[in-house]
């Protein structure tokens, strides 16, 4: 069965998330709207499943159909082939582009891509009607003796249907989606995008008690597709961080939750460069997070002015975890503009969550990279950074500056952890020590260029307190708070 949202905009809160899930999608792009199925197609929902993306060529085929009452044909198979496999913009460019290189598109028959037809098909066009035309095309390409069985992705393009109100509808997640009179590829790219499980990039429009536009608050209205910065949403740029950490493109170690009060360095997602690219925030005790996202100019699709408010301040969005093909909703920083163009948190501005209380302000920007000052409610501040492992990493650390020596403390049980103590050392010292909590002292490794101490603690409270000495001197001394079971946190500081 196919499944389609029917949503013009909502106020924030009659969002549930997990709960746009599969089956057919169809996108109004032009009039900022997803719309309901077709009628005659079923409806259902279903929680998501984890969005990983896997790797190398994925195969399509492109099959172009019209109808007897309606036989025109507006590209030649060579437009239509350029546009998906072999365009310098082309759909495969864009998926090798924000995949990082991780996928690419691909025929079975034709080293240059698959494209089938034109076919003429029996069925009218005076109701919009998607399946039964599938199944006419499918027959016209069988009887022409074209398999179409085995494609991860089958795109069907046909002339435009005013009785489709729609420019673009795909199965989500799945295999088939269907362009109504256009092989633009933003239309393209965001419907093979609901074929990778991806949902709408939208964007929150907030007023406070008094009316007055704010970034954030509880009276929120959903604009469906509001992102100008996602394919997703209203433009043909790359997916937000977000997405591309749930795709898998961005590797665990560039994924990074702050859960402690800090200063944290944030990398560009338009290019691997190494660091953290995705880095997120939870609000509080609500299961959903404020995701933060710098933009770079590069390739095709995110070829930028240096000036790009994406590039020269910090996107906030607010979606689920990324286990779950959650939507993404962008806040907007300046709400006393009309537009979401200047929605980036810039240099010197903060947004406050009014109901977590978590902070988020942009304290510098570089090419590339950005200083970023999360506040998390009750907790220590830190000079340093302390961040828990993402979904799917095992460790995650990112530091401000290059570290000069660091504490680590993992949870393995209800009351016990590991701690991990390194300390960069150019001579073997007379003496390393370790004293945890008050306890006793404890000797260092040396291994020729670091001293090192591992040892069980007993977790009684909320932290635990690290102090190091050398040669007799107190070199560290930093508190640890105590993480989840089976979490780390990890702190690098420069020796005192």
């Amino acid at each position: 069965m196919r499944w389609s949202c029917a949503l013009v905009a909502v106020l924030f809160g009659a969002w549930a998330p997990g709960a746009m899930a599969s089956d057919l999608h169809a996108d109004d792009l032009a009039a900022d709207r997803a719309l309901p199925a077709p009628s005659g197609i079923a409806a259902t929902v279903a929680v998501a499943a984890p969005r990983l993306v896997a790797r190398g060529p994925r195969t399509v085929a492109v099959i172009m159909f019209n109808f007897a009452s309606l036989p025109t044909t507006p590209w030649t198979a060579d437009e239509a082939r350029a546009a998906v496999f072999t365009g310098p913009d082309s759909l495969n460019i864009f998926e090798q582009e924000q995949s990082f290189g991780a996928v690419a598109l691909a025929g079975k028959v034709r080293g240059d891509g698959d494209v089938f037809g034109w076919y003429t098909i029996a069925n009218g066009a005076a109701t919009c009607d998607p399946d039964a035309w599938m199944a006419g095309a499918n027959a016209a390409a069988s009887a022409a003796a074209v398999d179409l069985t085995g494609y991860q992705h089958r795109i069907y393009v046909f002339p435009q249907v005013a009785a489709c109100a729609w420019s673009g509808a795909a199965d989500m997640p799945g295999t088939d989606s269907f362009l109504n009179g256009t092989i633009s590829v933003r239309v393209l790219a965001h419907e093979l995008g609901h074929n990778l499980g991806a949902e709408h990039a939208s964007a929150l429009r907030c007023v406070d008690g008094a009316g007055t536009p704010v970034s954030f608050s509880t009276s929120c209205i959903q604009s469906e597709y509001g992102d100008p910065y996602d394919v997703m949403g209203t433009s043909q740029r790359h997916p937000a961080a977000f997405r591309k950490a749930e795709a898998g493109y961005i590797p665990s170690p560039g994924l990074a939750t702050v859960v402690q009060t800090g200063t944290y360095r944030l990398q560009s997602s338009s290019a691997p460069a190494g660091g953290v690219a995705s880095l997120r925030v939870q609000r509080g005790a609500n299961p959903e997070y404020w995701y933060m996202d710098l933009r770079s100019p590069a390739g095709v699709f995110e070829n930028v002015a240096a000036t790009d408010p994406t590039a020269t301040g910090v996107s906030v969005r607010l979606a689920g975890d990324y286990r779950l093909a959650t939507r993404t909703r962008l806040i907007d920083a300046a709400p006393e503009t009309p537009t979401f163009a200047d929605a980036p948190l810039q240099v010197g501005q903060v947004f406050t969550d009014p109901t977590s209380g978590v902070a988020i302000a942009v304290a510098s920007v570089t090419p590339g990279a950005a200083m970023v000052n999360v506040t998390v409610p009750g907790t220590v501040p830190l000079a340093t950074i302390s961040i828990a492992p993402d979904p799917v990493a095992s460790v995650v650390t990112e530091a401000t500056a290059e570290p000069t020596a660091s504490a680590s403390l993992r949870r393995v049980s209800a009351h016990r952890g590991i701690l991990r103590v390194v300390i960069p050392v150019t001579r073997a010292p007379h003496q390393c020590s370790v004293r945890v909590s008050g306890g006793r002292l404890g000797a260092c490794r040396f291994d020729g260029i670091r001293a090192t101490r591992v040892q069980s603690v007993v977790l009684n409270g909320p932290a635990v307190a690290v102090q190091v000495r050398l040669d007799g001197q107190v070199v560290m001394s930093v508190r640890l708070r105590v993480p989840r079971t089976g979490q780390i946190i990890r702190l690098a500081t420069a020796l005192t």
